[in-house]
């Protein structure tokens, strides 16, 4: 008998608690995780599926369970592979292609794919993947759910282009989350430092690439939470730090 039949006949002799157990513990080698992923149990197989031992070819081959809680545990794996988490990005279930969207090793393609989902959080959290595309940031900056605009214009990776676009969006939180990223351009920012709300100004004052034209016009400001801000900004040039400080 080899040791897979062994395996096989110890697992099927346990109880389903000690088969959690194992199938929960990222101590348990991947060849009995192997095992215990074909279980009758849909809920051992899920905990395989979540666990960071298990192999990658086991996980290909989870993403195609019928228990969309397997799936979704799998797409929420770091260990998953791009091929099987492009799969799982058309899954039917909210809570799968979610899961994908939040996965750091998600792929452009996936994350692509998922830009265009019909569920707002999942487009948000296309925006949060450190993996996201520029082409996924350019179609998210023109969402009709302002919060996803908002987590465009705080992604340091957004585009220029885009930033510029956003800076002239109806909502003043979009703007200044533009304000505030130290990406925006100067010429960005130079026009912001003129916006009509006071937070968009304010986030001009605190940004590190604060340009010579935007501290001139917000230096003669009459709020004075905007000059402590040029005042606290070390791209403010010291002599004009102290005068606002006096």
């Amino acid at each position: 008998m080899n040791s897979k039949d062994g395996t096989s006949k110890a697992l099927n002799i346990m109880y389903r608690g000690e088969r959690w157990d194992m199938a929960v513990n990222a101590s348990t080698p991947p060849d009995v995780l192997n095992e215990l992923a074909t279980d009758e149990d849909k809920d051992i197989r899920k905990v395989v599926a979540g666990n960071a031992n298990t192999a990658v070819e086991v996980l290909d081959r989870l993403a195609e369970d019928d228990n969309w809680g397997v799936r979704w545990a799998v797409a929420g794996n770091t260990n998953t592979r791009g091929e099987a988490l492009n799969r799982l990005a058309t899954d039917k279930e909210l809570g799968v292609r979610l899961a994908v969207a939040r996965n750091p090793n998600a792929s452009a393609e996936a994350l692509m794919k998922l830009a265009t989902d019909e569920d707002w959080r999942i487009r948000w959290s296309v925006t949060e993947n450190p993996n996201v595309p520029a082409g996924a940031l350019v179609t998210l900056a023109t969402d009709y759910y302002f919060e996803v605009c908002c987590a465009v214009a705080r992604n340091p990776s957004t585009p220029a282009e885009v930033l510029d676009r956003l800076a002239t969006n109806d909502e003043f939180s979009v703007r200044w989350l533009v304000a505030e990223n130290p990406n925006t351009p100067g010429e960005v920012l130079d026009r912001l430092a003129g916006d009509e709300n006071l937070n968009v100004r304010w986030a001009v004052a605190r940004n590190p690439k604060i340009t010579p034209e935007a501290i001139e016009l917000l230096c003669f400001s009459e709020e004075s939470d905007i000059r402590k801000a040029l005042s606290e900004n070390h791209a403010v040039p010291e002599h004009i730090r102290v005068g606002l400080s006096l």
